[in-house]
């Protein structure tokens, strides 16, 4: 059964003399035309502003492009072996240093380096590659564990590079967090109050 809403108040500050209720009317004076250059940007200001910020995101695409195709040849190196390894990402060429400087440009990774898709097809052509082969050899419809770890073997070749970068990407921005929630503590420790990595934790 649905409870009926319940029925709420609400007041207004009224004016005694009118019995109105108050309203704040603010009233501004239109700025000369002489104001006006400077309270608003150019076309030619805007233009170089423009010209300014598509500088600094090339220079940014370029520094975390490169911190990318270092941290997934370094990896590829590594093999499928390193998939199981749980040091491997130790391995893996990525700078927390650099990756701090190119934090505004985290979750673009596939933009700013479109090789990661072409990874991701080669490793989905190589496994219905392997599976069409085996497939060619009989009709069965369903795979022997052999041939099961025959196509796992093909996912794990192809897939391992960009797990391991994976890894590596989740170890930098746990760091950060944990760097973050460092300097909040100490931060609201002299103020006594609690803070929010504190309070997420009671």
């Amino acid at each position: 059964i649905q409870s009926l809403p319940t029925k709420k108040k609400v007041r207004f500050a009224i004016n005694k003399s009118t019995q109105r209720v108050w309203c704040l009317v603010k009233t501004y004076e239109p700025e000369p035309e002489s104001r006006k250059d400077a309270l608003f940007w150019t076309k030619g200001e805007l233009s170089d502003r423009t010209e300014e910020d598509m500088d600094i995101i090339d220079e940014l695409e370029g520094r975390y492009r490169g911190a990318l195709e270092r941290a997934y040849k370094s990896a590829k190196k590594l093999g499928p072996k390193a998939s199981q390894d749980e040091t491997a990402i130790s391995q893996v060429d990525l700078s927390f240093a650099v990756m701090a400087t190119c934090s505004d440009a985290r979750g673009l990774e596939s933009d700013i380096y479109p090789s990661i898709t072409d990874f991701i097809d080669r490793h989905r052509k190589a496994v219905i590659r392997t599976q069409k082969l085996i497939q060619t050899d009989n009709e069965r419809a369903e795979f022997t564990e052999e041939e099961l770890k025959l196509i796992r073997l093909q996912s794990v070749k192809f897939s391992t590079p960009s797990q391991l970068v994976a890894r590596k990407l989740a170890a930098f921005d746990n760091h950060l967090i944990f760097q973050f929630a460092q300097f909040e503590n100490s931060l609201y420790a002299s103020s006594g109050f609690m803070s929010s990595s504190e309070i997420f934790l009671e």
